[in-house]
């Protein structure tokens, strides 16, 4: 097997159903007193010496959530995940939310440990992240424990039924309480399992958030960059299809007041929910024994730096992921919200 050059997706047209568990996954957020008040001001850090606070946060023991600044630091299946996440001035809040997790696959031909990175960037209030983020962990968990399909099909369809799942259940929440609430995300959700021969990674993507990959291989020792994920943004006219059948309407340049063609969450706006899932493997024999880096991100990182720079940034190391937010926070037009996880390993 060659190192893919480009992502390929996996279509499979035949649906079922698995029987879940009740097992939930327990969320390790916990906050931190003694450096809340340093992350409520974080914004009004100059960044070059924001960098320096922000580098100090990295060898927390556990991660910690305040309003505007989230923090991520921790191993899984030795695997390093990092996560920063800064509040843009527009908002009274962080509106994006991202996270980790570890559990079991098993189906007919594969049964092994997969680390499971999501990230969501929420917009129009938090009613929507707040209740998806715990959900999509342990769902997925439910979803891929076990099967008696084959892997790949196991996988590609329990993407599709975890979020199909969610977003009813936030329409029959809604209907329920009555409630109006117009909140939604977007979603880049990675799968990352280490098999014998090859390192496999899935990406369900709704929305415009972004994920890649960067590795080295022995042919070419340089960095290779590789998009795991596809921008339904609003040139996008492969995804125009599914505009017109959700009943949605282009106009201005926008669908509603959203510049993306997808979405989760947004019950008024006739917006598509459904994802747009890839898989890639990656041939242990042809990969350089250095890091490996999966990255997610958000449209206020990517909107002021391009794939490349992010890549170049981080698989060379020049500047963490804290630093590079803060650049991005400090110098975006948008006011955004700036989000980066990283999963990095070594073979």
């Amino acid at each position: 097997m060659k190192v893919s050059k480009e992502v390929s997706e996996i279509i499979y047209s035949k649906d079922y159903t698995v029987s879940l568990s009740e097992k939930a996954i327990e969320l390790r957020w916990k906050p931190q007193d003694q450096v809340l008040e340093k992350l409520k001001n974080a914004k009004d850090i100059p960044f070059n010496k924001g960098a320096n606070d922000f580098q100090k946060l990295k060898n927390l023991p556990i991660s910690f959530v305040t309003l505007k600044t989230q923090v991520l630091t921790e191993e899984i299946n030795n695997i390093a995940i990092k996560g920063i996440s800064l509040e843009g001035s527009k908002n009274k809040c962080n509106q994006d939310r991202f996270g980790a997790s570890s559990f079991k696959i098993k189906n007919k031909t594969f049964t092994g440990d997969a680390t499971c990175i999501i990230l969501m960037d929420g917009f129009n209030g938090t009613g929507f992240v707040e209740f998806a983020l715990p959900r999509l962990h342990s769902d997925f968990e439910k979803e891929f424990q076990e099967s008696d399909k084959e892997h790949e099909e196991h996988l590609y369809n329990g993407f599709k039924r975890v979020v199909t799942r969610l977003q009813r259940d936030w329409f029959d929440k809604l209907l329920k309480e009555n409630n109006l609430d117009e909140s939604g995300s977007t979603l880049c959700a990675h799968l990352i399992i280490q098999r014998d021969k090859c390192v496999e990674i899935w990406n369900a993507n709704v929305g415009d958030s972004r994920g890649m990959v960067i590795h080295n291989s022995k042919e070419n020792p340089r960095l290779n960059f590789i998009q795991t994920s596809v921008d339904a943004s609003i040139d996008e006219t492969k995804f125009h299809n599914s505009v017109a059948n959700w009943g949605g309407v282009i106009k201005n340049g926008q669908l509603g007041p959203l510049k993306m063609l997808r979405a989760l969450g947004a019950v008024t706006w006739n917006i598509c929910p459904r994802p747009k899932i890839t898989r890639l493997v990656l041939n242990k024999d042809e990969l350089d024994t250095r890091q490996i880096i999966v990255a997610a991100m958000t449209d206020g990182l990517t909107d002021v730096f391009g794939t490349r720079k992010i890549g170049s940034e981080l698989g060379l190391g020049s500047v963490g992921e804290d630093q590079l937010a803060l650049s991005a926070r400090e110098l975006g037009v948008k006011q955004d919200d700036v989000t980066l996880v990283t999963a990095s390993f070594k073979l």
